[in-house]
């Protein structure tokens, strides 16, 4: 049995979005489970597509997605149950009942109809639980675009694990300075701090970040990801750059316009 949607699209974020006539279709593979919960959301607006329970090895079919970036989470009832989660008040309140996955990933059914979501090959339910799995992979087939869109996010995740290292680098000397009484240890706290709620990027994130725009500088991914950099670049505005350079296709993205909208506005 097939699950169908008709997504008459609400183009909430932006005045107009260009939307495709074609039916996108998306499953869940290898997995030794009957069915998952699935939630498809547009990843900007944070707008709910759809949230069903689908069949394993089957798909949900949606129609009228325009080509975005959106966020997808796999949920089932979880079959292995921690210890420390019986002690645990939000699992007593039913919330650490469901283990859950997410993913944000590209779509652009002109490209490619299908998107395939699974874990690695032979890994079962419960290992994926005892060992907090939280990457999914998916078959993006031909779409291109959907491949880009996981090179950009990969200079993300890389730089959000460098910054992981240097916390736990930070951390480890303020209770080393704490265990010895050290006056340094409150300031030691709040450079950590600091440091938490510092969203702007390192260097080796930035000049990345330029290969990307140039190598993809007629992509309307590209402007996608600029436009996201526009909303975290507050340190220096080295997004701009990356605007100038945008060509093609990529002119033509709402993403684009609103960049656009953004400059003349300061």
């Amino acid at each position: 049995m097939r699950y169908y949607f008709l997504l008459f699209v609400c183009c909430v974020f932006f005045n107009s979005c260009r939307s495709s006539g074609n039916e996108v279709r998306i499953s869940v593979e290898h997995l030794n489970l009957d069915s998952v919960g699935l939630q498809l959301s547009h990843y900007m607006t944070g707008q709910e597509i759809l949230d069903t329970m689908i069949p394993v090895a089957d798909y949900v079919a949606v129609s009228g997605l325009p080509a975005d970036m959106y966020i997808v989470t796999l949920r089932w009832p979880r079959t292995y149950i921690p210890h420390h989660y019986l002690k645990n008040r939000s699992f007593q309140d039913g919330l650490g009942t469901q283990y859950m996955v997410n993913k944000t990933f590209y779509i652009d059914s002109e490209q490619q109809p299908e998107y395939k979501f699974s874990f690695d090959h032979g890994l079962q339910v419960e290992e994926i639980e005892m060992n907090e799995v939280g990457e999914v992979n998916i078959d993006y087939g031909a779409c291109e675009n959907c491949k880009i869109a996981d090179r950009y996010w990969k200079v993300y995740t890389d730089f959000l694990n460098r910054k992981d290292s240097a916390i736990t680098k930070l951390s480890e000397n303020y209770y080393s300075a704490l265990a010895k009484k050290d006056t340094s240890s409150r300031r030691q706290y709040q450079q950590i701090e600091a440091y938490k709620s510092d969203v702007n990027t390192d260097d080796l994130f930035l000049n990345q970040f330029d290969q990307l725009t140039s190598s993809y500088s007629n992509n309307p991914v590209s402007s996608f990801f600029v436009y996201f950099q526009s909303n975290m670049d507050s340190k220096n505005n080295r997004y701009r750059a990356n605007f100038e350079q945008l060509k093609g296709d990529a002119v033509s993205s709402p993403y684009y316009q609103k960049i656009a909208e953004k400059q003349r506005d300061k």
